[in-house]
Parts: C-alpha cells; sequence; structure tokens
C-alpha cells in the first residue's frame, strides 16, 4: 500500500493488480517449493538474494490476502484519493458526487450563453456569429478540445479589444468601396475589357461579364456580407499581376487597392471574431462549470486534477504534499496522458 502505480485507464489498473498478483503468487510458489516451471530470469536473480526465505513467505503471503489495499489508480483515482483523504489541506467539499458525464450541463450552460450574449446583437452581427455556428451545440464541439485546458490563449487575441471593432472597421472598408465603385466602375469595366497586358484567357468576356455582375450585386446590399463572391478575387492587384503577360504591367486603379484592402479586412474579422467568440464562450463555460458543480456538490473527472493542483498549490499545500509522499515513499508512473499539460 506504500507503493503508488499511476496508469491511464481503469482496465489497466486491473490489468496490472492482476500481474501483480500473479507474480507475487508465482515468487512465493517458488520459495515454497511448489511451482510447476523454473522461475523466468528476472524472478531468479530476486529469488537467489532473498537471506531469510521464512520471512519472505510470510511477507508474500500478507501481500497476496491484502492486495485489495494496493494503491493502483489511475491519475484520477489517485487524486480523488488524495483530495478526500485530505480534505483540510486540499480544500475540497466533505460531501461531493463524482459524475461520470457533465455534457448535459454544458450544454445548458452553452443555452444560456447563446441566449445572454446574442440577444443584443443587431442583425449583422448576429449573421457573421452565425455564420460560424449555427447552434449553441455547434459552438459546444469547438469548445471541447479546449476546455480541459485551463488558462488557453486563444489566437488571435484581442485582449480588451471591443470584439465588434473589426466589423465596424469592415464596413469602412466595405462602404469606401462602394463609393469608389459608383463613381469609377465605369472606368475599372474598361480597363478589365481591354487592356492588351491581361492574359484574355483568364479575363475573356464571360469572366469579367461574371465579375462586374459580382461587383454590382456586392455593393447593392446594404452591410458587408459574411461571404464575399469568389468573383471579388478578379479585382484584386495580386491576381491582376499573375494573369499579366510577361514583360508587360499589370493594370492600376485605386479601386484594385480598396479591393485588396477589403479582402485582407474581411478575412481577419473573421479570424478575430472567431477566436474572440471562442474565447468568451470558454471563459464563460469554464466558469459555469465550476459555479454550478460546486452548488450542487458535484465533480467532474477533470476537476479532481485541477483541485488537486489547486490544493497543492494553496494554502495547505506543502502539508498535502507532505502526507502524500509519506503515505508513498516511492511512486511508478506506468502510464498518463501526456499531451495534457495538468497531468505532466
Amino acid at each position: 500500500d506504500q507503493i503508488l502505480v499511476v496508469t491511464f485507464t481503469d482496465a489497466a489498473t486491473e490489468e496490472l493488480r492482476d500481474r501483480i498478483r500473479s507474480r507475487v503468487s508465482e515468487a512465493l510458489e517458488h520459495l515454497r517449493g511448489v511451482a510447476n516451471a523454473p522461475p523466468e530470469p528476472l524472478l531468479d536473480r530476486f529469488l537467489a538474494n532473498i537471506r531469510d526465505r521464512d520471512a519472505a513467505k510470510d511477507m508474500l503471503a500478507d501481500a497476496l490476502v491484502r492486495m485489495d489495499e494496493a494503491s493502483v489508480f489511475t491519475i484520477h483515482g489517485f487524486c480523488a484519493r488524495m483530495l478526500r483523504d485530505n480534505a483540510f489541506d486540499s480544500g475540497m467539499q466533505f460531501e461531493m458526487e463524482l459524475i461520470t458525464d457533465e455534457e448535459h450541463l454544458r450544454h445548458e450552460i452553452m443555452q444560456d450563453f447563446w441566449r445572454i450574449r446574442l440577444s443584443p446583437l443587431d442583425e449583422w452581427q448576429t449573421r457573421w456569429l452565425l455564420g460560424f455556428w449555427k447552434t449553441p451545440g455547434s459552438l459546444l464541439n469547438s469548445l471541447k478540445e479546449l476546455l480541459p485546458h485551463a488558462g488557453l490563449n486563444i489566437i488571435p487575441d484581442m485582449g480588451s479589444t471591443d470584439k465588434h471593432r473589426p466589423l465596424r472597421r469592415l464596413e469602412a472598408d466595405f462602404q469606401a468601396l462602394c463609393a469608389a465603385w459608383g463613381r469609377h466602375g465605369d472606368e475599372v469595366e474598361e480597363l478589365l475589357r481591354h487592356t492588351p497586358a491581361l492574359k484574355r484567357n483568364s479575363y475573356n468576356k464571360n469572366v469579367v461579364n461574371n465579375a462586374i455582375a459580382g461587383m454590382q450585386a456586392l455593393v447593392a446590399v446594404e452591410q458587408c456580407p459574411m461571404e464575399l463572391p469568389a468573383t471579388l478575387e478578379r479585382f484584386s492587384s495580386a491576381l491582376l499581376t499573375k494573369q499579366t503577360k510577361p514583360g508587360e504591367e499589370a493594370p492600376g486603379h485605386p479601386l484594385f487597392e480598396l479591393v485588396d484592402r477589403l479582402l485582407a479586412s474581411h478575412a481577419r474579422t473573421g479570424e478575430l471574431l472567431k477566436a474572440a467568440w471562442l474565447t468568451d464562450a470558454l471563459e464563460y463555460l469554464q466558469a459555469e462549470l465550476t459555479s454550478r458543480k460546486r452548488q450542487h456538490g458535484q465533480l467532474y473527472f477533470d476537476d479532481l486534477l485541477r483541485d488537486m493542483a489547486g490544493g497543492l498549490k494553496g494554502e495547505g499545500g506543502e502539508r498535502l504534499a507532505q502526507t502524500v509522499r509519506t503515505c508513498f515513499p516511492v511512486a511508478l508512473i506506468d502510464e498518463f496522458q501526456d499531451t495534457d499539460p495538468l497531468q505532466y
């Protein structure tokens, strides 16, 4: 009971218990002279170094009787045991229910977030958000891999920036393009149709007609849409340069620069908004999960790790650490989830 063995799954703990029991039993059979086969090399070396064979028999027989006391745990089981046995130093409530599934609670919290945070949004902002996630469930699915990692920074990080500022900046770029098209649309159309330097397999009559139609439809809407027409790229400086004949100069116009700016602003806005909403939703979910489970006296598996880590860093942390060291002078870490920073 003083040798801590930590492995990954409940099945692995049972397998280890069986292997330990089998090993102890095999050693005892050899000491008693009733084994059916010679010991394998490692056990043979172990048996050869025993001086008091009678004492060894008694010790191994006692170990077999008390195998249920063997300290073989998953990391979650180990944390649960330490938190329960050291409630004062760990800060854990005395009566806590371990729940094996918190999915229903997560959905309930995410539905609350959806109602609280979406209701103040105008139609345009709501449309952007729904472009990322159609339902509270789809937003929750995006958070599942992030949830176990406390203190995770989602990038790009907007910090304390107003999450609606990128939308306002994007709208300004969109309105600038709309105004420029109203003043210079005919000039730009002329450039696309008749500039000799452009490769006509990429800017033929049908391609240009589609691009003009797409631009006209775009500037006819009141606000910048969630998705820009694919044909808008035909007005970008990068594509125009790429589709210019070797040795020739690509056509230039201030409107092309406005298109470049809108495309970049649109892509950046999508990244910023998605990251900002994920950060907001993750913080809300983590805080509400902790609060609501404490209200109901509940713990989930991930809470065991966080509470144990918190207990070790808390006011009674050194006493808790010393208690664990005293209980388990020896620890064997068989396996754990090494992609989880908290477990590590």
